[in-house]
């Protein structure tokens, strides 16, 4: 079992597949690669809906990466505990049942895990129809970031 989960949360559409595509380039940094299939595990997730419960569960610590559209400029990476996503007003997601929807559940159940971060991508109005290749060149601009972030987490964890 590895220590920490990421999940890129996601949809091939859009700017929705932006956490998909920064999750492929996390695979490739060189700082995570030695954490890569022992400590650390980088997963895909296409609008998991209430199955992101079960997600939550398989490992100690998980990072949810996803598409927020937040209000904020396209590219804002921002982290945020459960706790403080829940109580948030923002419209975190684009999906039917997302993220928010489903930690609210998660707590309802009483299966929120406490080691829980989830790693806001923010996207303006204007940029929801971004397509593939903009997705890509956003997620190789945003994915050293996001790297430096989840080191820390797992050099903290291990």
């Amino acid at each position: 079992m590895c220590l920490v989960k990421v999940l890129g949360v996601g949809s091939p559409h859009g700017a929705d597949q932006l956490a998909w595509k920064v999750v492929e380039q996390l695979r490739q940094q060189t700082t995570l690669r030695p954490y890569l299939g022992n400590v650390l595990d980088c997963v895909i997730l296409n609008r998991p809906g209430p199955s992101l419960i079960d997600y939550l569960q398989s490992a100690p610590t998980v990072v949810i990466i996803d598409a927020a559209l937040d209000g904020g400029p396209t590219g804002r990476v921002r982290q945020y505990s459960a706790t403080e996503l829940l109580e948030s007003q923002i419209q975190f997601s684009s999906h039917q049942f997302g993220v928010q929807q489903s930690l609210a559940l998660a707590q309802a159940l009483s299966d929120l895990p406490e080691g829980l971060r989830v790693i806001a991508i923010s996207v303006s109005d204007e940029d929801q129809a971004m397509t593939e290749p903009d997705c890509e060149q956003w997620a190789v601009r945003l994915a050293p970031l996001i790297a430096a972030r989840l080191d820390s987490i797992v050099s903290a964890v291990s």
